[in-house]
């Protein structure tokens, strides 16, 4: 699965929504036939199918109204009637041309909202809105300017054992380093407590009310994996993932050859670029880049992440949101088609980043060690 183009995605957690609900007097229940996957590829043309069933008691009969919207634009809008004896079921189909995206699908049935799914259309055949433009190699020149102001700046204001957290197998250390314009950035350093050289993952992390910069160096301790190295940040730009790798360059316990990168949302994003400007980061891990996190920059060319895509020359795994709780899927896509790199994709059902995951990255790391 992973180091060479995935024509068809693995589909994880096939359930996106699979509810009933009672309507009316009557005790239907409705429920969304899930296939396996909910993405369409080449002549099979997307199908929403719904099973109706009439309660012990009751014949029902109604109408179910199915929507297709794309962002705030309604697409299609279809209805059936059904009618099913009581104990019975009947099976209602909505069938549709789309192209290239994904979109939301919605049900309802007497005024009343009764499910609903996103599904997708030809996902390697989306593109990004608008032309790209061609920077003429500025993009590099653009970062190489960036990291050498960067080495001008002392890169460690100090570092520290937290022994309440390095009774396990680990030594936890907090540290502090000066970034880009002598910025400080807080960041933790996890290293198994044997004696060796070991792969380093560079992970980029949001941090937020559910997860903080003290629970953040709890879950370091908490790791069960000794053959790695983690250091986990949350960088506030791109060239500050650069400025990491410097200190761990610097670590005799670090394998050089092998240090890796990964981040989820805002943090892709940011590994993202520092991938593409860094020939340092062995191997990368992206799940859902948020493009937001670019919008407004002084230099938005060399901060696009489409333009970034095509400067990146490592393995790349990708992990896409389906649902688009942490980014488009649609514009995930249009990003992934810009990679020229050996990749492979991952489109997930559920909500956000699911624990499986952890595992895919892991197996990643594992086949890009050297």
């Amino acid at each position: 699965m992973f180091g060479f183009p995935v024509k068809r995605a693995l589909f994880l957690l096939a359930f996106l929504l699979a509810g009933s609900v009672s309507l009316t007097a009557q005790s239907v229940d409705f429920k969304i036939l899930q296939p396996f996957d909910r993405v369409y590829y080449n002549s099979n043309t997307p199908t929403v199918e719904v099973m109706a069933r009439a309660g012990r008691y009751f014949n029902s009969h109604g109408e179910l109204e199915c929507t297709i919207s794309s962002g705030d634009s309604l697409l299609y809008r279809f209805s059936q009637y059904f009618m099913a004896a009581m104990g019975d079921s009947a099976k209602l189909s909505f069938s549709f041309n789309l192209t290239p995206g994904f979109y939301r699908v919605e049900l309802k049935s007497e005024g009343r909202q009764i499910g609903g799914c996103v599904i997708g259309y030809e996902p390697e055949m989306i593109k990004a809105d608008g032309g790209i433009p061609d920077d003429g190699g500025g993009f590099i020149r653009y970062w190489n300017e960036k990291i050498k102001e960067l080495s001008t700046y002392p890169k460690l204001i100090r570092e520290k054992k937290i022994k309440e957290l390095s009774k396990g197998a680990r030594d936890i250390y907090r540290v502090s380093i000066n970034s880009y314009g002598g910025r400080s950035v807080e960041c933790y350093y996890s290293v198994p407590k044997q004696k060796g050289r070991y792969r380093a993952v560079v992970r980029l992390v949001n941090l937020s009310d559910s997860l903080t910069f003290e629970k953040l160096g709890r879950m370091l301790a908490s790791d069960t994996i000794s053959d790695r190295i983690i250091f986990a940040a949350q960088p506030e730009e791109s060239i500050d993932v650069v400025r990491f790798i410097d200190f761990l360059q610097e670590k005799e316990e670090v394998s050089l050859g092998n240090i890796f990168a990964e981040g989820c949302g805002k943090a892709a994003a940011r590994a993202l670029v520092a991938s593409a400007i860094d020939r340092r980061i062995a191997a990368v891990a992206l799940f859902a880049p948020v493009f937001a996190e670019y919008t407004g920059l002084d230099t938005p060319l060399y901060g696009n992440l489409y333009v970034a895509a095509e400067n990146v020359d490592k393995p790349l795994l990708f992990g896409v949101d389906m649902s688009g709780t942490v980014a488009d899927p649609s514009e995930n896509f249009a990003l992934y088609n810009r990679f020229g790199c050996e990749k492979s994709y991952y489109i997930f059902l559920d909500n956000g980043r699911p624990p499986l995951w952890d595992s895919l990255k892991r197996n990643f790391f594992d086949k890009n060690t050297k």
